[in-house]
């Protein structure tokens, strides 16, 4: 595998590689990273993300958007900006609900922020006939007020890890031996200014991402000049340390190591973390709640109980599964949290009520 040799050659000639270089490799090596297959989505794919599952997940955001911009901005026009969009669906869903229940004539516009070009060309299909625009850093966002969703974003962001140590903290590291992959410990020791993980106990692995930082960091600041509020949907904690790197191929789990730029990498994702970055730098954030409550809270039990009614002929059978996956208390529907960054005090964010 041309991959492998590739990151054999790296530690060979740099040493044992950092965990998030070793993600940014395996993902995105413009030649064999993971993002250039064709087929990582869906039944066929590796994994299913919620707006796969359920065309209802897209027009409750695209619902939700538009309300807030309403309350906000008026018949300004309302301009949508997804990080990380998969396959589409979701923007294709969320702007064709709110072409359906919009009041006024409002112009709406989207803005996808995607690398992939694989799945930039899925994309562009799904989108045919929307006002639809691609950027490839977070950079160029427009300098508007934008609704910024990231849906299962932030888990595939590159990672470090580290072990707590008397002294401070020692990098997990990717090396290799015999042709065979394995982690260690590097030997030097790192130290953090932030207060993060003051409560790790000794020999605790704590994640972290300096990808997300960066990226969060640009968010918050955009919120902050043009009034923008960022919605972040994504399965993980609110708390703690732990490993949560993970690698799916063919939707089952596998060992991280074993098939570089094969299976798809992600990480559970820290909210409280995300939140407190926002908080200093004086945004407001939502409560951080489960997704079921998020959903249930913008009508999608009502939707369910149409959909169970009009089923008469169990044309809709995969679409009512998919809602209940979203929303159970044992699969996705704890497993994956909301919150939400704005801008202003005392502003009424729906769903997290």
């Amino acid at each position: 595998m041309f991959l492998k040799k590739k990151l054999a050659e790296k530690i060979a000639s740099e040493g044992p590689l950092s965990i998030s270089k070793f993600m940014e490799i395996c993902l995105w090596d413009s030649d064999e990273g993971y993002y250039s297959k064709k087929q990582i989505i869906g039944k066929k794919g590796d994994f299913i993300t919620s707006p796969e599952l359920s065309q209802t997940f897209g027009e409750l955001i695209g619902a939700w958007s538009l309300s807030y911009h309403l309350n906000k901005f008026k018949d300004k026009k309302l301009t949508l900006l997804e990080l990380g969009p998969g396959k589409g669906t979701l923007m294709s869903d969320a702007l064709r609900a709110i072409s359906k229940i919009k009041k006024s004539k409002i112009e709406t516009e989207a803005y996808l922020l995607e690398k992939s070009s694989v799945l930039k060309s899925i994309q562009q299909k799904k989108l045919l006939g929307f006002n639809v625009k691609w950027i490839n850093n977070i950079k160029k966002m427009p300098a508007k007020p934008l609704v910024i969703i990231a849906n299962e974003f932030f888990d595939a962001l590159p990672i470090n890890q580290y072990v707590k140590v008397g002294s401070g903290w020692r990098e997990r590291k990717i090396a290799i031996k015999n042709n065979k992959f394995y982690i260690t410990l590097d030997k030097k020791i790192s130290r953090f200014k932030t207060n993060y993980f003051n409560n790790t106990p000794i020999g605790g692995v704590i994640e972290y991402s300096f990808e997300s930082m960066k990226i969060l960091s640009i968010i918050c600041e955009h919120v902050k000049n043009f009034g923008s509020i960022a919605l972040i949907i994504d399965y993980g904690e609110t708390f703690g340390f732990g490993d949560t790197l993970q690698a799916v191929r063919s939707h089952a789990p596998e060992f991280i190591l074993d098939n570089p730029g094969e299976s798809d990498l992600s990480s559970h994702i820290n909210f409280s973390i995300l939140a407190k970055v926002a908080l200093e730098r004086d945004l407001f954030v939502s409560p951080i709640i489960e997704q079921f409550k998020f959903l249930k809270n913008l009508g999608i039990e009502n939707r369910l109980e149409q959909l169970i009614k009009l089923n008469t002929e169990r044309k809709i059978d995969s679409e009512i599964n998919g809602i209940k996956k979203l929303i159970d208390p044992k699969s996705m529907g704890t497993l994956f949290k909301v919150f939400a960054i704005f801008d202003s005090k005392g502003s009424n964010i729906e769903g997290f009520t």
